[in-house]
């Protein structure tokens, strides 16, 4: 015993250390790691890491969640929307259904973003962005008077918000009717006499 306790103060004191045991890196460490580096805006390395982490913890849908809306930070929806079919809108957290309720609108597909939005809608009845987002999306697949409803419903309860204006115009617009796109416009022109886009908005519907 006393040898070997010479022979260790022997190394150290000739400048020589001991291998120190590896630190393992934790799941939850991981994560945090690729939370942070999204929000520097270093989504390729948020990506691999939680891709990672959906790969070695496929039942966690912390990690699948959070590679959902990275990847809809990234500007990489069609990679996001892919991952849908494995998240129910019903259960997932709410900055998640968001997320990909705008992500999926964005993308063109219609479909998922009715589901999205509705899911959106139906949990959190109060939020006027969720109306909003599924009339513009109902409006994208068609069906113009389902999102004039949804709007109607919203103007009535909140007639000053100017984002509920602006989508009864482009939903309007979208129906070919430019003169009640028109009068959508002066509404918001009313309420916000500088509003560029508004002003645009009126002239392009009136030629």
């Amino acid at each position: 015993m006393r040898c070997c306790t010479a022979l260790i103060a022997c190394l150290l004191l000739g400048g020589l250390s001991l291998p120190l045991p590896a630190t393992a890196v934790t799941p939850a460490a991981q994560h945090r790691a690729a939370v942070e580096a999204a929000r520097r805006g270093e989504y390729a390395a948020a990506v691999e890491g939680l891709r990672d982490l959906v790969r070695e913890y496929p039942r966690r849908d912390l990690y699948l969640h959070d590679l959902a809306v990275v990847l809809s930070w990234a500007g990489r929806e069609r990679e996001a929307v892919g991952l849908l079919p494995r998240i129910n809108p019903y259960e997932a957290p709410r900055y998640v259904v968001t997320t990909l309720a705008r992500s999926a609108r964005e993308a063109g597909l219609t479909g998922i973003a009715l589901d999205f939005h509705r899911a959106w809608l139906l949990r959190w009845p109060d939020d006027q962005e969720a109306r909003i987002g599924l009339a513009l999306t109902l409006a994208a697949a068609g069906e113009y008077e389902a999102a004039r409803e949804q709007l109607e419903v919203l103007l009535r309860a909140h007639p000053d918000n100017l984002e509920g204006w602006r989508a009864r115009a482009r939903v309007n617009l979208l129906a070919g009717d430019p003169l009640r796109a028109a009068a959508a416009w002066r509404e918001v022109l009313r309420r916000r006499p500088d509003d560029a886009d508004a002003l645009r908005g009126l002239i392009g519907s009136l030629r």
